[in-house]
């Protein structure tokens, strides 16, 4: 009998032979496309829809093994690859991701609804041929294949062992996902930090300079007026100015006077406003205020500014102007005689108090451009 064709025209022996391999299961669904694809003499694509929702869980259902081993390593394999190293590789965004692998599952599982059949039908077939061979009678097959088919309890397990499946892949995908968006990130923070902390450290050597200066100031007779930093300290560390004068500049809030003891000292805007134009450059002093002046009473009427930038060119303050006043805010345009020629100063305002002044120079800067606070 084992030399005869395993599954010859649809005979009885054939049908017995396929339900035993089958199983209880599914058993009238399965047989009908079974003898259909006898008939035909080849298999071709029918729908399945068990095999669609759940391919996987059907795959070890149906103790199709090495099939469904092939599907876990390549759901997973793709599911990393988008996530992990495709992501990295070519920096696409979450959405585009998502939409990746939503079109791999599309086809993960459309294709085994298309040919879960043919593929069930092949496997038993095996089966079938096997069981022949090992066996003496038709009978004795049928009752090894009885053996090695589906039940419902074998359902029940298969569910569970699914379900915790899907709960590993779906926590492999998770963080794979927050690896690819958590390094990066950190990497481009460290690189755009310098800017607080850096300058903070930077500016210390130019202070302790300044306080080193002050017993030489102190040394003068008393009815010569200290008028600032001695002039051997300037002459001595014009870098140290030079430095100092620079970072001052690069921070809004160090344009506030902050006086050292015991010598006063005032950092003074010349108004020179920061401009968006490669020629127009931020202009800020370190000048020095006497003894014998006092600071001056707050006056109560003072105004707060945001100052935008200076520009050479009519058209370019304009351009200014409108984007400051099409979020609201009141801007003005005023022009200034310097030594690099004549120049307009943009700025926004008035504002009644420093916070609005601040709150003003948040939206200014989120349209990308500079934003000074000035006090007049």
């Amino acid at each position: 009998m084992a030399s005869e064709p395993v599954n010859p025209l649809a005979t009885g022996v054939t049908a017995e032979l396929y339900k035993a391999a089958i199983g209880p299961e599914g058993q009238d669904y399965y047989l009908r496309h079974f003898l259909k694809f006898d008939a035909d003499g080849k298999t071709s694509a029918t729908w399945h829809w068990p095999a669609y929702w759940a391919t996987f869980g059907w795959l070890v259902f149906r103790k199709m093994w090495s099939r469904a081993l092939v599907y876990a390593v390549a759901l997973l394999g793709l599911a990393l690859m988008i996530f992990g190293v495709g992501k990295l590789a070519f920096s696409y965004s979450d959405a585009t991701a998502l939409m990746l692998f939503l079109l791999f599952l599309t086809v993960a599982f459309v294709l085994p609804g298309l040919y879960a059949n043919a593929w069930y039908y092949t496997d038993c077939s095996k089966k079938i041929s096997a069981a022949l061979r090992n066996a003496a009678t038709v009978k004795e097959a049928c009752e090894a294949l009885s053996g090695q088919a589906s039940t419902r309890r074998r359902m029940a397990g298969v569910a569970a062992v699914n379900a915790a499946a899907l709960a590993l892949v779906a926590g492999g995908v998770n963080f794979v996902q927050d690896f690819g968006q958590g390094g990066v990130p950190l990497a481009q923070t460290k690189l755009d930090a310098p800017a607080a902390g850096d300058l903070a450290v930077a500016a210390q050597p130019a202070l302790a300079v300044v306080s080193m200066a002050v017993p030489e100031v102190q040394t003068q007779p008393a009815s010569a007026p200290v008028t600032g930093i001695s002039a051997s300290a300037s002459a001595a560390s014009p870098a140290v100015t030079e430095e100092l004068t620079t970072k001052v500049a690069l921070s809004p809030a160090s344009l506030t006077p902050m006086p050292p003891e015991p010598v006063r000292m005032a950092v003074t805007n010349t108004d020179k406003p920061v401009s968006t134009t490669a020629q127009d450059k931020p202009v800020v002093s370190v000048a020095s205020a006497g003894t014998d002046e006092k600071p001056k009473a707050t006056n109560a009427t003072h105004k707060w500014f945001v100052q935008v930038g200076a520009f050479a060119k009519d058209v370019n303050a304009q351009n200014v102007r409108t984007k400051v006043e099409a979020i609201g805010l009141p801007s003005a345009a005023e022009p200034s005689d310097t030594p690099a020629g004549r120049l307009i100063r943009v700025r926004a305002g008035p504002f009644d108090s420093k916070g609005e002044a601040e709150k003003a120079a948040l939206q200014i800067k989120a349209l990308e451009l500079p934003a000074v606070l000035v006090r007049q």
